[in-house]
């Protein structure tokens, strides 16, 4: 029998879109596994919008006035003290048993005594790291969502050892109480990726170049991209282009994209730098697949989940060397599916160090790629090796709990 697994989905798609995609490529794993094991129920209101369910194309979407995402934030704090008092929703209890739920994964909190479990997904600490970029409120918010997770969850699914450590920090909880389960990028034949030839019609692209798919938010460091881009172009007779994708904003540095925009400007670097704004993850794997590489300069990030992108596709990776992008290439190294599994391919710099990123890149530049269509045939096998691995772990994790 088929394992119900709910997904309460009570925010806006758009607004969330590394979520979502996060979302998206956990169904499209769970459904492209051969044992049915998993029946992915989405839980929602009646705003979902016809763009919205297109994301959940044969998935179950069940609408009640219960995940109201624009409920009030009284009715909000009626539901944790609820939960507080009675360690449960007795409504929302109700509807998930009659509707067969018998767990609620990753979005939620039901509660300590609920008759239906409940597992967290909490992706980072990033207030830990760059507090300035939060108010007081948003960091007090943060904190209490630990403490009711590891109070009221049956568990917390994390990416890595380095995000538990921050979570130490805030409330120290029980190895026990954790998982463990790291990205893995799943992409088949259900991608109608774009070739270079359309890519470059589509997007007026040059021949060769460099992809940077981050949003626009301060922690996610372009400037470091970019002035490496000047280093290159004032000290060394070569053209780099850099390619750019995301939200074009960031709500709590509002100045920093004019700051980007200034420095692009006075440095003369709208020759080397295109920006497509918010593009489908179609186009953005395209991306990947065409380019010299792709480049993470973060400060700091949850897991590198475009780095796993590139792995995918066997691309050179420039990122910066903070622990997490360390964490994730050993972890690919502990794999043992295939030694090229792991991201042999990648280069690390200090990420405020433009100078040695930039000969990094100029490296690079000069790497021809050279790849027989056995070998691509047995590294993708490969990789849907650790796509099941992912898999099994996800579905462990289930099966603990209920």
């Amino acid at each position: 029998m088929k394992i119900r697994v709910g997904f309460i989905i009570n925010y806006t798609l758009n607004k969330w879109l590394g979520i979502s995609y996060y979302y998206e490529n956990l169904f499209k794993t769970i459904i492209d596994q051969n044992d049915n094991k998993i029946e992915i129920v989405i839980l929602t209101d009646e705003h979902i919008t016809e763009e919205e369910t297109k994301k959940f194309k044969g998935i179950e979407i069940i609408k009640s006035k219960l995940f109201d995402r624009k409920s009030s934030r009284w009715k909000n704090y009626f539901n944790i003290f609820l939960i507080l008092l009675f360690g449960k929703n007795f409504l929302v209890e109700k509807f998930l048993l009659n509707n067969n739920i018998k767990i609620v994964s990753h979005t939620s909190i039901l509660g300590r005594n609920s008759k239906v479990p409940s597992i967290k997904f909490i992706p980072d600490f990033q207030e830990l790291h760059y507090p300035e970029y939060f108010n007081w409120k948003m960091i007090l918010k943060r904190k209490m969502t630990v403490w009711f997770a590891a109070m009221n969850s049956n568990k917390i699914i994390l990416y890595s050892e380095s995000i538990k450590k921050d979570m130490d920090k805030i409330f120290r909880t029980k190895n026990e109480k954790i998982s463990y389960l790291p990205y893995c990028t799943n992409i088949n034949d259900d991608f109608n990726l774009l070739s270079f030839n359309e890519l470059k019609d589509k997007f007026n692209l040059k021949s060769s170049y460099f992809y940077l798919p981050n949003h626009f938010w301060k922690h996610k460091n372009h400037m470091t991209v970019y002035k490496a881009l000047d280093y290159i172009n004032k000290n060394f007779n070569k053209k780099i282009y850099l390619i750019t994708t995301g939200e074009k904003s960031d709500y709590r540095n509002p100045s920093y994209n004019n700051e980007l925009e200034k420095y692009i400007l006075n440095n003369n670097l709208n020759e080397n730098i295109k920006h497509l704004g918010i593009i489908s993850m179609n186009e953005v794997y395209s991306l990947i697949k065409h380019s010299k590489a792709l480049i993470n300069p973060s400060f700091f990030e949850g897991w590198g989940t475009s780095v796993e992108h590139a792995r995918y596709f066997k691309k050179n990776v420039i990122a910066s060397n903070i622990p997490i992008h360390l964490e994730q290439n050993k972890f690919n190294l502990n794999q043992k599916i295939n030694s090229e599994h792991s991201i042999k391919f990648c280069h690390y710099f200090e990420p405020k160090d433009y100078i040695q990123l930039a000969n990094l890149i100029l490296k690079i530049s000069n790497f021809e790629e050279v790849e027989t269509e056995q070998s691509r045939l047995a590294y993708l096998a490969g990789h849907k090796k650790i796509v099941n691995n992912f898999y099994i772990n996800y579905l462990n994790i289930i099966n603990t709990i209920i």
